[in-house]
């Protein structure tokens, strides 16, 4: 184990690194402009600055999942040897008309439900702090000193029903405290869901929807892909979900690990047409260009071996695009559970983005969900013959070579 003294020196010696490398880049670019592919020229608006600057920030966040210290933080509060046991009693004794997974992609499976039904908590309104009683939202206010650490992107505060006392709820962007709280909307759940994933050994993204929504991409190796995690929903490869079941009009969803960033769009929609009359925002020469000089600049600081894996993955990855992109996946291909409207959130909350769907599907998935709560119950009732799986659950993974800006 890593004691928290010598995981924040690892954490400054990464950051030093990342800086001082960071520093070399910028003069080896100076000397040398030309070994930079330079994104196409185009009049620069205030709305593809505002882009091009969400992207750099996703890109610096993604590299906190490497600490140590948030992986040791998170291992804490996974039960990993009853996930085990899960897996194995899943793997044995799959569902009727239904195909075991690999150990690893089931142990994901069973993450997913119990950070859905056993970890995170959604907030609609918080509990009053002093006496649990129902609140109100009155407004916001600024993070006071003891939140700013951890970059709440605003506080919202509430009032109790019952003794008027004041409640703050910090919208917190940092995965590592959100393992202590346990709490929050999309925002949260997908941040602390990807530190648990990355801190098991999984290769993870975190897919940013600019229609509002956040959720996790994670590598299988069995499977040779990236598959669609969202936390929130307890939904594991239905990427078609938001399109199919909620009823959302994409527009852009970026997918942002520490070795690439990736406009994974066409994963989630077969109407990919009908969805480039709505990307509006920039140009999409522009944004292919910045997006390739950002994976350029990755890539110098990448191993052979993930250099090697991305080349692999890539035609993989674009052929599932392709077929979406072309309209070429059939309406009988989209999965029932792709059809589920949302879940996750108050009804009253829901109806308003227009997230709720067919209704009676949704009930139907709300439904499941209960049923969900059985199965590990029953699960944790009876463990495989033969014990735990000798397979390593996950393998803790070196630090990536990239570069790391100094944090504020």
């Amino acid at each position: 184990m890593i004691n928290s003294n010598t995981a924040e020196q690892i954490n400054q010696i990464m950051q030093t690194f990342f800086r001082v490398k960071a520093q070399m880049d910028a003069q080896k670019a100076q000397k040398n402009p030309q070994t930079q592919p330079q994104p196409q020229q185009f009049a620069m608006t205030q709305g593809m600055r505002r882009f091009e600057g969400q992207l750099k920030h996703y890109q610096q966040e993604i590299l906190e999942y490497e600490y140590p210290d948030w992986h040791e933080a998170a291992l804490a509060k996974i039960p990993v040897d009853k996930l085990v046991e899960r897996a194995n009693k899943s793997i044995t004794e799959p569902p009727v008309g239904t195909k075991p997974l690999s150990f690893k992609d089931e142990l994901l499976k069973q993450l997913l439900a119990w950070f859905k039904h056993e970890f995170f908590k959604w907030v609609n309104q918080p509990e009053c702090d002093f006496c649990g009683s129902q609140t109100r939202g009155i407004g916001g206010t600024q993070p006071n000193s003891a939140e700013i650490p951890f970059r709440p992107g605003m506080v919202e505060l509430y009032q109790c029903n019952t003794c008027n006392q004041i409640t703050r709820f910090p919208r917190y962007n940092d995965a590592k405290k959100l393992l202590e709280t346990r709490r929050g909307r999309c925002g949260e759940w997908a941040q602390a869901f990807t530190l648990c994933a990355r801190a098991l050994g999984y290769e993870v993204r975190l897919a940013h929807d600019w229609t509002d929504h956040i959720w996790t991409e994670v590598y299988s190796d069995a499977q040779e892909r990236w598959l669609h995690c969202d936390s929130c929903e307890n939904s594991m490869d239905s990427p078609l979900l938001y399109e199919a079941g909620w009823g959302k009009k994409l527009n852009y969803v970026v997918a942002v690990s520490v070795h690439q960033i990736v406009d994974v769009t066409q994963r989630y929609t077969t109407k990919y047409n009908e969805v480039l009359t709505r990307r509006t925002l920039v140009p999409e020469q522009w944004l292919a260009s910045v997006i390739a000089q950002m994976n350029a600049e990755l890539n110098q600081h990448l191993s052979p071996e993930a250099k090697a894996n991305l080349i692999k993955r890539k035609p993989v990855e674009e052929a599932e695009f392709k077929i979406n992109r072309e309209g070429r996946k059939k309406k009988e291909e989209v999965k029932e559970e792709e059809k589920d409207g949302r879940i996750s959130g108050s009804v009253e909350w829901r109806a308003q983005r227009g997230e709720l769907g067919d209704v009676a599907k949704t009930l139907e998935a709300e439904k499941k969900q209960e049923d969900v709560k059985k199965d590990l119950e029953k699960l944790d009732k009876k463990v495989p013959e033969g014990g735990a799986c000798t397979v390593a659950p996950y393998e803790k993974a070196d630090p990536p070579q990239v570069k790391k800006d100094e944090p504020n």
